[in-house]
């Protein structure tokens, strides 16, 4: 098991983040494309709801620390976290408009475009 941390590993993971998702958008929004209309609704919401676990542990640290927690390095995996499940969501959300569907109709989460909350 590794005892060290690599610090510089943890600086730069908001970036790994952009980068994974965006590698893993175009094969996501073809499966995505492949689901039912219910499947896709599932998606979205999951991951919505994984985005916004992720945020309530990211103003957590925010209230814990007094500031940004993207200034302790120990929030950067979740920053990275963040950045990957915020495009997911986007890309489910994209593909049920590509799709014709009305995404924000199913949703019991409620409205998050990727036009209007970006």
């Amino acid at each position: 098991m590794k005892t060290d941390i690599d610090w510089e590993s943890i600086e730069n993971m908001q970036s790994n983040g952009v980068d994974i998702a965006e590698s893993f958008k175009l094969m996501d929004a073809h499966r995505l494309a492949n689901l039912t209309a219910e499947e896709r609704v599932a998606q979205t919401e999951a991951r919505w709801a994984m985005y916004k676990y992720i945020g309530d542990v990211w103003e957590w640290g925010r209230r814990e620390l007094g500031e940004s927690p993207g200034f302790f390095f120990p929030f950067n995996p979740i920053a990275a976290l963040r950045e990957i499940f915020d495009r997911m969501q986007m890309t489910a959300f994209q593909a049920q408009v590509d799709l014709g569907e009305d995404p924000t109709a199913s949703l019991r989460i409620g409205h998050r475009c990727p036009t209007c909350h970006r």
